[in-house]
């Protein structure tokens, strides 16, 4: 019937950074610099389920696949999480689990040595925060607790108002002596905002709205040497 069927796992992976940095850290009264200390990080990649399927007759190409993927895993010395929601008092991983996916399609021009090809994909951001102004947070430690006070500040919830969704374009035509020559456009855009009302707890500034959004316009173009035994 001419159709491919194809899975992929995609098992948790462990990446190790080591490395030697520099610091410096200033204010209005003075200048603290650091040299050459060492550090390690290590962060847990989560598991990712993907499957697809390709129809091919006639010249006529079809393909879909499906990507899961639950970015909550992602460990970096201890889940990284976001504010909590409401009055739950229930903190929520930084990321969250999303599914993309991606459909196509390639025609062969009959009598002629070219193919067509078209397709879309949707590939969600799994980062739930926005780098806007946060809250800060700072419980100071008393005379009877262990250790120093906590500072900490957390950023506020994205609003997604346009998850990232792209379109691609493309052709490729064989030429003489076995060489062939491919090109394609890709776009893909999203955008995402502070929720309506949102303030940070402190008095030191103003809130500012914050928006960001990305267009992405990629062009590529390919040759290759086709060899037959």
């Amino acid at each position: 019937f001419g159709v491919l069927l194809g899975g992929v796992i995609d098992l948790p992976r462990r990446v190790v950074w080591t490395g030697v940095g520099d610091a410096v850290l200033e204010d209005t009264e003075k200048v603290d610099s650091f040299s050459g200390f060492g550090f390690r990080d290590e962060i847990t990649l989560p598991l990712s389920l993907a499957g697809g399927v390709a129809w091919q007759r006639d010249g006529v190409t079809l393909a879909a696949d499906l990507r899961w993927t639950d970015h909550r895993d992602i460990d970096f010395e201890g889940p990284i999480l976001a504010p909590q929601e409401g009055n739950t008092f229930q903190r929520r991983s930084a990321y969250r689990s999303v599914v993309a996916w991606s459909a196509g399609a390639e025609v062969s021009i009959p009598n002629a040595p070219l193919r067509l090809r078209g397709g879309v994909f949707r590939r969600p951001l799994p980062y739930r925060l926005i780098a806007a102004d946060p809250d800060f947070r700072f419980e100071a430690a008393g005379p009877e607790d262990e250790g120093a006070s906590v500072v900490a500040r957390d950023y506020p919830t994205a609003v997604i108002s346009w998850d990232r969704f792209g379109w691609s374009a493309g052709a490729g035509r064989a030429l003489e002596g076995g060489f062939a020559v491919d090109a394609a456009f890709q776009e893909s855009r999203w955008e995402r905002r502070t929720p309506d009302g949102y303030e940070n707890t402190t008095t030191f500034y103003v809130t500012r709205p914050t928006r960001e959004s990305l267009v992405e316009r990629q062009v590529w173009v390919t040759a290759r040497l086709v060899v037959l035994d």
